[in-house]
């Protein structure tokens, strides 16, 4: 499934929880220490990463095998 978001300064908790696309906040957390989401390619390690501190352009997030979101600047 692939979603466009328009995101301002949230973090990427924050971000996949109002996504709607997961039952909790702890299934993201979880997700997260397991090296299940990605942002271009890249491993995310906190759930407290700043999206604000992400280049001005947009970026695929990956979760999971199946969850593709385009981050909007």
């Amino acid at each position: 499934k692939v979603t466009g978001v328009q995101t301002c300064a949230l973090p990427i908790l924050h971000l996949l929880a109002e996504s709607k696309l997961f039952d909790s906040k702890g299934q993201i957390r979880r997700l997260i220490a397991q090296g299940g989401v990605r942002i271009d390619g890249e491993r995310i390690d906190s759930p407290e990463l700043d999206l604000a501190s992400l280049s001005p352009e947009p970026h695929v997030l990956k979760a999971g095998k199946k969850i593709f979101l385009r981050i909007l600047p």
